[in-house]
C-alpha cells in the first residue's frame, strides 16, 4: 500500500464510490418495493432496473457535458466544454449513479399511481438535465455555488457553498422531485377517504424487504466516501471521522424517530425508525468531513424531528407519500446543508450561502421538475386509469405476478393457527466495556504490561476521547468500532448485530489494513447477520417482528453508550486503579493468566449468564411447562431453513472472530499461524455438532437440525478461548466434551423449569465455561497433558478464577437490573397482551388475520372457505394447541 500514489488512492476511492452507489440503488429498490402494497412490487423493481439504465445513458450523452464542462462564464451556470461527452474521463463512472439516485427518490413518492411512460420520459429530463446543472453549480470548480467567495482554484481557504457528500446535490434535489411529483400526480384512491383528508393506513407487505432494503440503502451511504471530490488521499484522517460521523448522526436520528412515533402514535414502527436512520445520513452528508462528533449527534437528533414534522405535515395537506421520501431527503438534505453553517469547526457561521445553494436547488429541481410532470398530465400520460390502478397493477402491463394470492392467504391462517404470546424482553448489560478491557487490554489481570499510574486517564478525558486523535497518532476508531461490534452481540439473551452498521463501517475501513485482517473483519461481521437471521427462524412468527425491532434500538443504545463511556472502561491504561476498572482489584498478581483469545469469557460466558439472568428474573412463556400441550415449544420454530441459514452464517463469521478477536487490526498472522487458526474451529464445531446429534437421538428424540446447529455453534464457542495453542486432536476432544456439556446443560435447564427457546445458556455459557478451562488441559506446551508442572496449575487456577469472577459480575448486575425492571412492572408483558395477536402493538403488521372467532392458550376457532379445508387442516396439525375447523 505504500507503494500507492496519490492517483492509485484517488481510482480507489472512486471505485468504492461507485459500488457504495449501486448498494444505493438497490436498497432504494428493495425499500421501495417492501413499503408499498404487493401488487406494485413488480413494477418498481422492473422500472428501477429500467431506469438505472436509462440514466447512465442520458448521464453520458449530455448530463456529464452540463455538470463537469469547463470554460468562461457561460460555464458557472451549465457547462458546455466536454458536449458529446468526447472528453469522457474513465473516473466519469462515479458519476453516473447520482443521477439515478435522484431519479429513483423521486419515484418513491410516486407509486403504485404513475404510467410506464411516465417514468421513462422523466428519467430522461432529470439524468439528463436537472441533476448535472446541480451538480455543476456545487461541484464543479467553476461553478457558481461552488466559487462563492473563493478564488476560482480548489482548497483556498474562503466562503462558499459546502456539500461534501450530496446533502443538496443528490437528496435535496431528489427530495423536491419527489415533493412536485406526489402534488402533480395526486393521492392514491383510497389514500385519503373523504374531503376532510381523513387517513386511510395503507398496509405494506412486507416489512422484511423493506428492512434488508434499507440496511442496503444504509450500507451505500456509508460506502460512498466523498468520490466526486476525489481527495481522499491522507486516508488515515479523513475517513475514520468521516465513517464515525454518519454513524452518530444516523443512530440519534433513528433512536430518536422511533421515541417520537411511540409518544405520539402509540405504537412501535420499524420503518419509521429505518427512515430515522437514513435521515440521519441524509443529513450528516453535506458536512461529515468537519463535523465534531457532538455535532454530528446534534444534527442527527435534529433531523429526526424535521423528517417527522415534514412527514405529519404531508398527511395534513393531503400530500400521498408512500415511502416518506420527500419528508426523508429534501427535510434531511435541507436541514444538513442548514447545519453545516453552525456546526462547521473550521469556518463558523456561512448561513448564507448554505441558504442560497439549498432555495437555487430546490426551486431550480421544482420548476423543472413541474414543467416536466405537468407536460406529462397534460398529454394524458402522468397516471395510471382509475381502472388499471383498482386491479393487480402489473399485471397489466407485465406477464407475470410477483406475489401468489394463494401463498398470501395461506401464510395468514399459518399464523393464526400458530399465534402464541409474545416475549417483550430488552435486556441490555451495562456489563460488556468491563469485559472488554479485562480481555483486551495489555495488561489485564497480571498479563505484563506497564504499571504507570494514570489514574487520572479515566477521569479527565471527555467521553469522546477514544475517537480523538493522541500525539498524532491516527483515531482510535477501528478499536472503538470493534469495541461496540463486541458489546452488541452480547447484550441481550441471544444476540444482537450491529449487522449493516458495522458490515459497512469495516468494509469502508478495510483497504488500509492487510488482506488477513479485511477478511477478518469481514467475517466478524458475518456473524452478527447470523445471530440475527437465526434467531428469527427460531422462534415462533408471530415474534419475528419484534426481534427485528429489537436488534435494530439494541444496535442503537449499544452505539451510543459504547461511544460515549463503554471505550473508556474497556481500554483505558494505567496503575493500580485501572486493574479494577480494566482487569482485577489485584496488582499484576500472575503472568500466566492471559488465556482467552477470541472471547470465550469475556464474550460467551458473560452472555450465557445474562441469558440465564433473564430466563430465570422474567420466567417461562406461557404454557411453556403445560403437559397438556401435545408438543415441545421448542420443536417449533416457523422456518428452520431461515433458522439454519443463520446458523451457517454464524458458523462461517465464528472463523473470522476467533482469527482476528485479540488484536484485530494489528496481528499479521504467519502461514502456519493461520492454517491453525482454519483448521482447530472446524475440527472442534464439526464434532460437537454429529456428538450433539447423536446424543439427542440416542435419548429417544427424532433427529434435530437445530440441535446439529447449536452443537456447532458450542463446538466454536469453547475452542475460541486458546485456539491458536491447540493440536487438531484437542480441538476434537474439545469439541466432544463441548457438545456433552451443552446437551446436560440444556437438560438441565428444562428440568429446573427455566424457558430458554434458542438454548442461549447451554450453547453460550456451557461452550464458554468449558473453553475457558479446557486451555489450562490442551495447551500444548503449558497445559495439565503436557506439562504437569506448577506452571500448569497456575493456568488452571487462574481459568478458574476468571471464569467465576465473569458470572458473578454479569449476573449480579444483570440480577440487579432486571431485579429493578420487574420490580416496576416493565420487565414483562401483561398477561392479557400475551394472548392477543403479537404485532397489534405495532404499526405496519407483519401479518394481517383475519376470520378469527374466538382465540385462547390452547385452542383457536377459525372459518375457512369448504375448498380451504384439507389445507386448513394441514396447517392445523403444526399448532401447539387444538385448532377448531
Amino acid at each position: 500500500m505504500d507503494s500507492w500514489t496519490e492517483y492509485d488512492w484517488c481510482l480507489f476511492s472512486i471505485a468504492t464510490t461507485a459500488v457504495g452507489f449501486l448498494f444505493i440503488q438497490c436498497g432504494l429498490t428493495l425499500l421501495e418495493a417492501g413499503t408499498v402494497r404487493s401488487r406494485a412490487a413488480k413494477r418498481i423493481v422492473i422500472r428501477n432496473i429500467v431506469l438505472l439504465v436509462i440514466s447512465g445513458a442520458a448521464f453520458w450523452l449530455v448530463g456529464y457535458t452540463l455538470a463537469y464542462s469547463d470554460g468562461g462564464d457561460a460555464d458557472k451556470l451549465i457547462g458546455f466544454t466536454f458536449f458529446t461527452s468526447s472528453h469522457l474521463s474513465p473516473l466519469s463512472l462515479i458519476y453516473i449513479p447520482y443521477t439515478a439516485i435522484a431519479s429513483t427518490i423521486a419515484y418513491g413518492a410516486v407509486a403504485e399511481r404513475c404510467s410506464v411512460v411516465a417514468y421513462l420520459v422523466y428519467t430522461v429530463f432529470i439524468s439528463g438535465f436537472i441533476q448535472p446543472v446541480v451538480t455543476h453549480w456545487a461541484w464543479h470548480t467553476s461553478g457558481w455555488l461552488f466559487v462563492g467567495e473563493r478564488e476560482r482554484y480548489y482548497k483556498l481557504n474562503g466562503i462558499g457553498f459546502q456539500d461534501w457528500a450530496g446533502g443538496g446535490v443528490i437528496y435535496v434535489a431528489g427530495g423536491i422531485a419527489a415533493l412536485t411529483g406526489a402534488l402533480v400526480v395526486g393521492p392514491r384512491n383510497d389514500r385519503f377517504r373523504n374531503s376532510s383528508g381523513t387517513v386511510v393506513p395503507i398496509r405494506n407487505h412486507s416489512v422484511t424487504v423493506a428492512t434488508v432494503g434499507g440496511c442496503f440503502l444504509l450500507l451505500g451511504m456509508l460506502a460512498i466516501n466523498g468520490g466526486p471530490r476525489h481527495l481522499l488521499t491522507d486516508i488515515g484522517d479523513v475517513l475514520p471521522k468521516y465513517v464515525t460521523n454518519k454513524v452518530i448522526s444516523s443512530t440519534g436520528a433513528a433512536f430518536t424517530s422511533l421515541l417520537l412515533y411511540r409518544i405520539f402514535e402509540e405504537s412501535w414502527s420499524l420503518l419509521v425508525l429505518i427512515n430515522g436512520a437514513i435521515t440521519g445520513m441524509v443529513a450528516i452528508s453535506a458536512g461529515c468531513d468537519v463535523y465534531e462528533y457532538y455535532a454530528a449527534c446534534i444534527v442527527g437528533i435534529l433531523a429526526a424531528v424535521v423528517y417527522r414534522l415534514f412527514s405529519i405535515t404531508l398527511v395534513r395537506v393531503r400530500i400521498d407519500d408512500p415511502l416518506d421520501a420527500s419528508a426523508v431527503y429534501f427535510g434531511g438534505g435541507s436541514w444538513g446543508l442548514i447545519a453545516l453553517a453552525f456546526f462547521d469547526n473550521s469556518k463558523g457561521i456561512f448561513l448564507g450561502w448554505q441558504c442560497v445553494g439549498m432555495a437555487s436547488i430546490a426551486v431550480w429541481t421544482a420548476l423543472l421538475s413541474g414543467l416536466a410532470f405537468g407536460l406529462l398530465r397534460c398529454f394524458g400520460i402522468l397516471r395510471v386509469s382509475t381502472e388499471v390502478e383498482e386491479r393487480v397493477s402489473h399485471s397489466t402491463t407485465f406477464s407475470n405476478e410477483a406475489f401468489d394470492g394463494e401463498v398470501e392467504r395461506h401464510t395468514r391462517e399459518e399464523h393464526t393457527a400458530n399465534t402464541e404470546r409474545l416475549d417483550e424482553t430488552d435486556n441490555g448489560h451495562p456489563t460488556s466495556p468491563w469485559y472488554m478491557h479485562w480481555y483486551n487490554n495489555p495488561t489485564y489481570l497480571g498479563r505484563p504490561g506497564q504499571k504507570l499510574d494514570k489514574f487520572r486517564y479515566l477521569c479527565l478525558h471527555r467521553p469522546f476521547t477514544p475517537l480523538e486523535e493522541k500525539g498524532g497518532n491516527k483515531p482510535h476508531i477501528h478499536y472503538f468500532l470493534y469495541a461496540w461490534a463486541n458489546q452488541v452481540k452480547d447484550s441481550q439473551d441471544s444476540s444482537h448485530s450491529p449487522t449493516v452498521f458495522s458490515v459497512l463501517l469495516f468494509i469502508s475501513l478495510s483497504f488500509s489494513y492487510s488482506l488477513e485482517i479485511n477478511v477478518s473483519l469481514f467475517l466478524s461481521t458475518v456473524l452478527q447477520l447470523g445471530f440475527v437471521i437465526r434467531e428469527v427462524g427460531a422462534v415462533r412468527i408471530s415474534d419475528t417482528k419484534r426481534i427485528i425491532i429489537r436488534h435494530f434500538v439494541n444496535l442503537l443504545i449499544s452505539g451510543v453508550v459504547n461511544c460515549s463511556l463503554g471505550y473508556v472502561l474497556a481500554f483505558s491504561d494505567g496503575g493500580v486503579a485501572d486493574k479494577f476498572v480494566g482487569k482485577t482489584i489485584y496488582y499484576d498478581p500472575n503472568k500466566f493468566w492471559n488465556y482467552d483469545d477470541a472471547g470465550s469469557g469475556a464474550v460467551h460466558v458473560m452472555g450465557g449468564i445474562a441469558a440465564l439472568m433473564g430466563a430465570m428474573m422474567i420466567g417461562p412463556r406461557t404454557g411453556r411447562f403445560e403437559p397438556s400441550l401435545k408438543k415441545d415449544f421448542n420443536d417449533r420454530c416457523h422456518s428452520v431453513p431461515i433458522a439454519v441459514s443463520g446458523g451457517i452464517l454464524l458458523l462461517i463469521g465464528f472463523v473470522g472472530f476467533i482469527w482476528g478477536c485479540r488484536e484485530p487490526f494489528g496481528v499479521y498472522h504467519n502461514r502456519q499461524f493461520t492454517e491453525v487458526f482454519l483448521t482447530n474451529p472446524f475440527v472442534s464445531s464439526f464434532i460437537a455438532a454429529f456428538t450433539s446429534l447423536l446424543i439427542n437421538r440416542y435419548f429417544g428424540k427424532k433427529w434435530s437440525l437445530f440441535v446439529a446447529i447449536n452443537g456447532a455453534l458450542t463446538g466454536m464457542i469453547a475452542i475460541s478461548a486458546g485456539n491458536d495453542f491447540f493440536e487438531p486432536y484437542a480441538a476434537a476432544t474439545i469439541g466432544l466434551n463441548a457438545a456433552i456439556v451443552y446437551r446436560a446443560y440444556s437438560v438441565l435447564l428444562v428440568r429446573f423449569g427455566i424457558d430458554d427457546p434458542l438454548d442461549v445458556v447451554s450453547v453460550h455459557f456451557g461452550g464458554g465455561s468449558w473453553g475457558l478451562i479446557a486451555v489450562a488441559f490442551f495447551h500444548r506446551s503449558k497445559g495439565l497433558l503436557h506439562a504437569w508442572n506448577s506452571q500448569s496449575a497456575l493456568i488452571l487456577g487462574w481459568q478458574m478464577i476468571g471464569m467465576i469472577a465473569i458470572a458473578v459480575w454479569t449476573a449480579v448486575l444483570s440480577g440487579i437490573m432486571f431485579g429493578i425492571l420487574r420490580f416496576f412492572g416493565i420487565l414483562r408483558v401483561r398477561d392479557e397482551v400475551c394472548d392477543e395477536v403479537q404485532n397489534e402493538g405495532f404499526a405496519n403488521p407483519v401479518y394481517e388475520l383475519e376470520d378469527i372467532e374466538t382465540e385462547d392458550l390452547e385452542t383457536v376457532d377459525i372459518t375457512v372457505d369448504g375448498e380451504d379445508l384439507p389445507k386448513a387442516h394441514k396447517y392445523g396439525q403444526h399448532s401447539v394447541g387444538d385448532v377448531h375447523l
